[in-house]
């Protein structure tokens, strides 16, 4: 089977292309735990003729947080990088836009470095870093011939270890 699938991609239609994603959802439900920023994502997706993407990419974010606790100022500095592979295969196609599911194994470190100003308080760090495998559903919107919109909606699985200060904690759980 392998070598049957390894043989009609080397016969397929290729198109690799470049693309740039804002996390927009689980960004926002994360500033409501205070886990992550806005999250953004550089992806290559790679597109055979038959139906089938394979789509590498590099998550980035990062952000900074000031508090005022009365005896001092807290300053936190927050940041997130992980890789991921998706592969999705091609549903359907009306017009202009394609819908495809898939899904998308990941990996990620996730950084709270916090500062104490003006007290005796002591500098202090943690994190985690999560393993994620998702499951996805999306659509993407052809503009013109080379450029696209898409939206994907899933459900994620996850498991986390914790690093730094939190070291001996661990994190599983599902979310969308």
């Amino acid at each position: 089977m392998a070598l049957s699938v390894l043989t009609t991609t080397a016969t397929a239609d290729v198109k690799v292309g470049l693309g740039f994603g804002i996390d927009a959802l689980s960004s926002l439900s994360g500033l409501f735990y205070s886990e992550t920023g806005p999250l953004s994502s550089i992806r290559v997706p790679i597109d055979f003729d038959f139906g089938l993407r394979i789509e590498p990419d590099i998550l980035i974010g990062s952000y900074m947080t000031e508090e005022d606790y009365g005896t001092g100022t807290r300053e936190a500095t927050n940041t997130t990088l992980g890789l991921g592979i998706g592969a999705y295969y091609t549903l359907w196609k009306e017009g202009k836009l394609d819908f495809y599911a898939g899904g998308r194994l990941g990996y990620a470190t996730y950084n709270h470095d916090v500062t104490y100003k003006n007290t005796a308080s002591t500098d202090y760090e943690s994190g985690s870093n999560r393993v994620s495998l998702q499951g996805l559903f999306a659509a993407e919107y052809y503009f013109i011939d080379n450029m696209s919109f898409a939206a994907q909606v899933g459900l994620e699985a996850y498991h986390g270890k914790g690093t730094g200060d939190n070291s001996d904690e661990t994190d599983d759980g599902v979310g969308s």
